[in-house]
């Protein structure tokens, strides 16, 4: 299995709205003898990665329309993680105009497409991916929420400026145990 077999998924919205971010998340059960994860990852048009709150990746790398780019990373598992739960989470962004820009590159349809391969001591893999089961929500668009949406584009070469507010993120989304129900 590969990135090219898991779904490409964006919360319940418009896939084509303008300057959007969605929180994205899936809780993992590991097996005892789980020693690592190979992580593949790609968004339209940008992602942060994280596993267990902490940071994991950022990208994708801009690229050519004709080639499907994604990220491969490596993480291990801590011992007292074996056996137990953790989330992989990701921000992820997309200009969501239907304009190119000068450089043809990161257009299309927001989207966050990731596959996970749980790598036991043995070398086994079981792949998890992007799926329906993956919990996903819009940033609300009011001025108090995380991301200042009011902004302008900061040219044809790339996308929105970003203001970033730090303290309006919904706090544990980004740990095993978040209550997806809110």
């Amino acid at each position: 299995m590969s990135i090219h077999q898991a779904d490409w998924i964006w919360p319940d919205a418009d896939p084509d709205a303008k300057d959007a971010f969605a929180y994205l998340r899936r809780e993992i059960a590991l097996a005892p003898d789980v020693v690592s994860l190979r992580i593949q990852v790609t968004a339209s048009n940008r992602y942060r990665l994280y596993v267990d709150g902490e940071p994991a990746g950022i990208g994708p790398c801009p690229g050519a329309l004709s080639h499907s780019y994604y990220d491969e990373m490596q993480r291990p598992v801590p011992r007292d993680l074996a056996g137990g739960r953790i989330c992989l989470s990701a921000v992820a962004y997309c200009v969501g105009e239907k304009t190119a820009m000068v450089t043809d590159q990161n257009q299309g349809p927001a989207g966050f497409r990731c596959a996970i391969a749980l790598v036991a001591a043995d070398g086994r893999e079981t792949w998890i991916r992007t799926d329906p089961d993956w919990k996903g929500i819009l940033a609300p668009t009011a001025p108090v929420d995380r991301f200042r949406l009011d902004e302008s584009r900061v040219s044809r070469w790339g996308g929105y400026r970003q203001v970033f507010l730090a303290g309006q993120e919904p706090a544990g989304w980004q740990h095993p145990g978040f209550d997806d129900r809110a």
